[in-house]
């Protein structure tokens, strides 16, 4: 069984899901949902310990509406290994609120 993600490193993983985001649009679609989850200051720690794991990585980016006035910024997207961690711990999360709702929990 794969080690459950920390709470900050699933949230950037589900963010990337959408597509390649540089580090200050992960920042603000994480914090719509969970604000203040993520400080600014420990993101990029986040983003380099996925990197180190394979799970994310750098790319070049392309200029788009989005980062026209942005072009240094780093842009990550997910590995195939990130999408497999990804996905395995939203299975982990469904069987968990399977039981809660057989506990009548939820």
């Amino acid at each position: 069984m794969n080690p459950t993600l920390p709470e900050p490193q699933f949230q950037i993983l589900l963010a990337l899901a959408s597509g390649p985001k540089h580090g200050h649009l992960i920042h603000t679609t994480i914090d719509q949902e969970h604000p203040n989850l993520i400080l600014p200051a420990t993101l990029y720690n986040h983003l380099k310990k996925l990197e180190t794991q394979g799970m994310i990585r750098e790319i070049n980016p392309t200029i788009t509406p989005l980062n026209k006035n942005h072009e240094n910024r780093k842009t990550y997207e997910l590995t195939e290994q990130g999408t497999h961690a990804l996905k395995n711990h939203l299975k982990r999360l469904e069987q968990q609120l399977n039981t809660a709702r057989k506990l009548r929990l939820l």
